[in-house]
């Protein structure tokens, strides 16, 4: 299948998932995620704050929050398909983006560079278990993780693992993904790199 019949396979199946088994299911990743050591290490966190049938990240926010952890939220440049990232104090100070997306309001926060970033929790839709992701179109983390060196995580379900996805010599794999069922710890690789 392309990436855009693997988008719209997976919208539907997580559409399927019932609200109870939705948020039992987040919960469970939620505590391995809690466990993992690049949770605890992390001072700051690029993370999503999530819509649909998202795995849930507002309690992951909050949680950092908790433990003096820096939060940076993403504000999409859609001319150049780009993500900046600002840090925010609370959820007040985001506004809702162009496709629905609550986004940081860069009048009530800043700016954080890349490397001010120890954990990014990187979206998709579609994860296969060497790493590689289908996003939702545009490109726009494929941009930021060429540039980013740190530690990523994806949080999924485990209905939205495959065995393996079309990609393109610009695809880059996450450090790691984490369902209600598995932590999957993939290989590191050279960035930009098919592996």
């Amino acid at each position: 299948m392309t990436k855009e019949e693997w988008r719209i396979v997976m919208k539907e199946k997580l559409q399927n998932i019932t609200f109870d088994i939705f948020i039992q299911n987040c919960k469970v990743i939620y505590d391995k995620l809690f466990n993992e050591r690049a949770w605890h290490e992390a001072n700051t966190i690029g993370i999503t704050i999530s819509i649909n049938r998202e795995v849930e990240t507002r309690p992951i926010i909050e949680r950092a929050w908790e433990m003096g952890k820096r939060v940076a939220i993403p504000k999409s440049i859609p001319h150049s398909h780009e993500l900046v990232f600002y840090e925010i104090h609370s959820f007040s100070q985001t506004e809702e983006g162009y496709t629905g997306i609550m986004e940081p309001d860069p009048q009530q926060t800043f700016q954080l560079h890349h490397d001010e970033i120890d954990l990014l929790f990187v979206p998709g839709l579609v994860f296969a278990k060497d790493g590689f992701r289908i996003g939702y179109g545009g490109g726009y983390y494929d941009r930021y993780l060429q540039q980013f060196r740190h530690e990523t995580i994806s949080l999924a379900f485990e209905c939205q693992l495959v065995d393996r996805i079309p990609r393109h010599p610009f695809d880059i794999p996450v450090n790691r993904i984490i369902t209600e069922s598995n932590v999957i710890e993939v290989m590191k690789r050279e960035k930009g790199t098919n592996g």
